[in-house]
């Protein structure tokens, strides 16, 4: 692993000017971005979330790639804005990966990614445009099959 934070972790209201570097990094407690500015590409390849992770209001200026990450735990992205491209790719969620009122405005990859609970695209937008990934459906709720 490049870097490895072995408690819980807290990036709020951190302004991150250059490219931000988390490539194969370990997060091992809870992880908080909330309303982290992104001004450059966000790297967290291969980086293993083994806590819960927070990415509140965060803003994504430049490229986002989580491609190859996992989440062990919960994932909550409110009001996230991913700028550019979102890179998804491989990503693996064993616990529930929210994603609410995301604004996607560019290229936005979510190919081969392993979903394990609940995954929820609510109020979501591309380019402006209401988004869900086509090829996931909705887990039915219980009261369905009443």
């Amino acid at each position: 692993m490049e870097a490895e934070f072995s408690d819980s972790t807290r990036f709020d209201d951190v302004t991150f000017l250059a490219d931000a570097r988390f490539d194969e990094a370990g997060f091992f407690g809870a992880t908080v971005f909330r309303c982290a500015r992104f001004q450059g590409d966000a790297r967290f390849e291969k980086t293993k979330f083994a806590g819960k992770v927070i990415f509140s209001e965060a803003a994504f200026a430049g490229r986002a790639d989580f491609a190859r990450a996992s989440f062990a735990d919960a994932a909550y992205l409110p009001g996230v804005d991913f700028g550019r491209d979102a890179r998804f790719v491989e990503v693996t969620f064993a616990r529930d990966g929210w994603f609410l009122n995301v604004e996607f405005s560019g290229n936005t990859d979510f190919k081969g990614v392993t979903l394990s609970e609940d995954v929820r695209f609510v109020g979501c937008t591309l380019d402006g445009v209401p988004y869900t990934p086509p090829e996931w459906t909705q887990r039915p709720d219980y009261d369905d099959f009443d």
